[in-house]
């Protein structure tokens, strides 16, 4: 499951997406337009994992960041592009 989030105010324009599947998440995160930072986690269980990123997105909810229908984040290489087609 992907999700995407974007926080902007007079002073910040930022991302923040996560991607997770069974006991794996992905994290995007950094200023909108940029390359950004990625986290990439493990976990013991699905259940787990499904907890742990319902816990980060409440936090990203309540730090005033909104959820979008797709990426803010740009598309860096032919092999990304490949994988959304």
């Amino acid at each position: 499951m992907e999700r995407y989030f974007r926080f902007s105010d007079d002073n910040s324009d930022k991302y923040w997406e996560v991607i997770y599947n069974e006991t794996t998440s992905t994290v995007f995160f950094g200023r909108t337009g940029s390359a950004g930072r990625v986290e990439e986690k493990n976990y013991i269980s699905e259940t787990e994992c499904i907890k742990e990123v319902e816990k980060q997105i409440a936090s990203k909810l309540k730090k005033g960041y909104k959820e979008t229908q797709t990426t803010n984040r740009p598309i860096k290489d032919a092999e990304t592009l490949s994988n959304i087609n």
